[in-house]
C-alpha cells in the first residue's frame, strides 16, 4: 500500500520538475537577449544583472538559469564546451547547463535561438544551442561545474565591450 502512494509521489516530482525547468529555460532563452545577438552596450555577469538588464553571453545566462533552478531546488550546474569563432580565429568556451531531473543529468542550452540555432527542453529531453565539431578540434568538457569558472567571469567582469569579450574569452577551463 504504501509503495503505491509513493510512486504517486515521485511521478508528480518528476512531472513537476520538468515543468518548472521547461518554464523557466523558456523564459531565459526567450527573454533574455544574447548579447552578441543585440550587441549590447552591457556586459552582465552576476545573475542578478542579466535579470535586471535583460542581455547576457551565454555564460551570463547558464548563471542566471542557474540560479533559478536552484532556488526552485532543481539540482543544476555548469558546463562548458570548446568551440571555435564563427567569425574570426581561434576558440573560445561556452556556456550552458546541466539539470538532474527524473534521475538523470540533462544538458540544456539557454543561449538563445536564431537562424541556425534552435535550442530546446520539453519533457525532460533537450537540444544543445551547439555541438562540437571534432574536426575542428572542438570539445565538451566532462565536467558538470558547481559554479562558473573563474577565468570566464573575470573575463567579462573586466571586459567593457563585446570585442574585449571576442579577444579575451578563455578557450578552456580549470
Amino acid at each position: 500500500c504504501k509503495r503505491k502512494y509513493w510512486k504517486n509521489v515521485e511521478k508528480g516530482v518528476e512531472e513537476w520538475q520538468d515543468l518548472i525547468v521547461e518554464t523557466l529555460y523558456t523564459y531565459v532563452r526567450d527573454e533574455i537577449s544574447h548579447s552578441f545577438d543585440v550587441n549590447a552596450d552591457i556586459i552582465t555577469s552576476k545573475a542578478s544583472d542579466v535579470l535586471k538588464h535583460k542581455t547576457g553571453m551565454c555564460h551570463a545566462k547558464a548563471n542566471l538559469l542557474a540560479a533559478m533552478l536552484r532556488y526552485a531546488g532543481i539540482p543544476t550546474g555548469i558546463c562548458y564546451e570548446r568551440l571555435s569563432w564563427k567569425y574570426g580565429t581561434g576558440y573560445f568556451v561556452h556556456g550552458f547547463n546541466a539539470v538532474y531531473i527524473n534521475k538523470k543529468w540533462v544538458f540544456i542550452d539557454a543561449r538563445g535561438n536564431k537562424e541556425g540555432v534552435n535550442a530546446w527542453f520539453h519533457d525532460g529531453e533537450s537540444e544543445l544551442a551547439s555541438y562540437c565539431k571534432k574536426d575542428k578540434d572542438e570539445y565538451f568538457f566532462d565536467t558538470i561545474y558547481v559554479q562558473p569558472d573563474e577565468a570566464v567571469i573575470d573575463c567579462m567582469n573586466n571586459a567593457e565591450t563585446l570585442d574585449d569579450i571576442r579577444n579575451s574569452l578563455p578557450d578552456k577551463v580549470r
